[in-house]
């Protein structure tokens, strides 16, 4: 009886830790002077998803540094993509595609 208890904590701990989306996990990134390009994969690799965006709606050689520490993915984004029109949209559990905002 106690290892079943034990076993349907993990499996619940397990399933709520999965139900968060990708801009919601929090991360760690520390990039400095890099393309936006290169930030942005670097993103989607520390949290686990792949992310899709054109190069027609942003600066894609753009320099940045990106330096945070245990920050939700929709943060460290905002703060890469101010200024520019798109914005990120979760459309599968493990994708994110920035599209272009509508006015």
């Amino acid at each position: 009886m106690r290892r079943f208890a034990l076993l349907s904590a993990l499996l619940c701990c397990a399933v709520g830790a999965g139900a968060q989306t990708p801009l919601e996990r929090r991360i760690t990134v520390h990039v400095r002077d890099v393309a936006l390009r290169d930030a942005l994969d670097r993103v989607a690799v520390l949290g686990g998803f792949r992310m899709a965006y054109s190069g027609d709606n942003l600066p894609l050689d753009r320099r940045v540094t990106v330096w945070r520490d245990q920050s939700a993915v929709r943060d460290i984004l905002d703060d890469l993509l101010r200024g520019y029109a798109v914005t990120p949209v979760v459309v599968t559990g493990d994708q994110v595609v920035l599209t272009p905002r509508v006015a």
